[in-house]
């Protein structure tokens, strides 16, 4: 066998199992919250394996108004990594203004919390962490919610029932 076509399979059997565990999906809300809090309008699942195997899940939302200076929000993610119907990993990520910035996950219930990398953009923000404290048994599913701070009964959620798939 030419050495080419050994480099060509060693290639394929390194790369093809790795991007086989990449995946991503956007889904949608509709625009009905209104004020100064994040109405979702979008939010994207990226999960994903770099060089060296770690694995990566990104939870990213766009709101339909501009995040400026002055806003401060919080949002909830759920997730269902196993793939029974119920969420068992809780994501917060949030911009307090004054309090500050950030993000992290952790297992529902007890487990360690694993602080991620929070990305403002100027209508959403994403938080990114590494999952090799989660069992990833399917494709993730994931829903939003986002408080009214200063309004204890108003909650954005997204989807508005059930998960993205």
């Amino acid at each position: 066998m030419k050495a080419s076509r050994v480099l060509i399979l060693v290639a394929l059997l390194i790369i093809v199992p790795g991007q086989a565990l990449a995946y991503e999906d956007t889904g949608y809300d509709p625009a009905d919250r209104e004020g100064d809090y994040p109405d979702i309008r979008t939010t994207t699942r990226s999960v994903w394996k770099n060089g060296d195997g770690t694995g990566f899940l990104r939870i990213s939302f766009t709101g339909e108004e501009m995040l400026g200076v002055a806003a401060y929000w919080e949002i909830a993610v759920r997730l269902d990594t196993r793939g029974d119907g119920s969420f068992d990993v809780l994501m917060r990520f949030w911009d307090l203004d004054m309090s500050g910035t950030g993000c992290f996950a952790r297992k529902r219930g007890a487990g360690d919390r694993i602080d991620g990398r929070l990305r403002l953009r100027t209508h959403g923000a994403s938080c990114r962490i590494d999952t090799s404290q989660f069992r990833l048994t399917k494709e993730v599913r994931w829903k939003l919610k986002s408080p009214a701070l200063h309004d204890p009964g108003e909650v954005e959620v997204a989807p508005n029932t059930g998960y993205y798939p």
